[in-house]
């Protein structure tokens, strides 16, 4: 399962938004932090893939609305972007 994670401060880093769902829901396989295609600058969101199935279940569970360096998370299953 893919997580869908918002309401990221812009100053976070990759790892440490890494390091802080590793030590709170399990190892990630992958994260994938979304720039602007023109600035390339953070966007505010990043979808994570976890080696355990079930940690993206625990993730939502654990995560959704907790802080974060200042912000409130909002964790979320990612769905399908839809066609245009």
């Amino acid at each position: 399962m893919t997580i869908f994670v918002t309401n990221i401060d812009y100053s976070a880093s990759p790892a440490e938004l890494s390091i802080e769902f590793e030590t709170r829901v399990g190892p990630i396989e992958r994260l994938s932090w979304i720039t602007d295609r023109i600035t390339g600058k953070f966007r505010g969101f990043a979808f994570i893939d976890f080696m355990n199935p079930d940690d993206g279940q625990k993730a939502i569970f654990e995560m959704n609305d907790s802080e974060f360096k200042g912000r409130k998370l909002i964790v979320r299953e990612a769905t399908p972007k839809p066609g245009r």
